[in-house]
């Protein structure tokens, strides 16, 4: 009974639309307890594009995730859906954007990258995830180097 009033009652409190209440319905829920720099940088960039995140304490988010209710987490999936809404992510700083892709790849989910412009490329600046269709080039080919082939193979890429 409790747990369910929790749905319609404004009692979770969300930093995002300058603070206010909201209830579980609207809230997207995520653990409050040493989020690490990239849950910081995913967290702060959904309150900028005013997503009702609530930093629950692990007793609360723990509680509510037992129980049969449904409710929106904060994961991987969800930020880049958040993302595609709003372009606001690429004004963020070169290390803010590394630490939001590090955030968006924790599920290993790489086609739900196509579109974001999360790829860094070597100018410092980010392009977006394509899909590439099967005997079709893409427009901008992206090179990545390492140790077995340098960028000092194809001239004209150094920065």
């Amino acid at each position: 009974p409790f747990l369910s009033s929790l749905m319609s009652c404004k009692v979770l409190w969300t930093e995002s639309s300058e603070g206010r209440w909201v209830c579980l319905r609207e809230a997207v829920l995520a653990p409050s307890t040493n989020p690490s720099k990239d849950e910081k940088v995913a967290y702060e960039e959904l309150i900028a594009i005013e997503k009702s995140l609530v930093l629950a304490p692990e007793k609360v988010f723990d509680c509510v995730r037992k129980s049969r209710l449904h409710y929106n987490v904060c994961d991987a999936k969800f930020v880049r859906s958040a993302l595609r809404e709003s372009s606001h992510y690429t004004t963020l700083s070169r290390e803010d954007t590394l630490s939001l892709l590090s955030y968006v790849l924790k599920d290993k989910a790489y086609a739900d990258l196509v579109g974001l412009y999360l790829l860094p490329v070597g100018d410092r600046t980010f392009v977006a995830f394509q899909k590439r269709l099967y005997g079709k080039p893409l427009h901008n080919e992206i090179f990545i180097s390492n140790s077995n082939c340098p960028m000092s193979l194809v001239p004209g890429l150094e920065c």
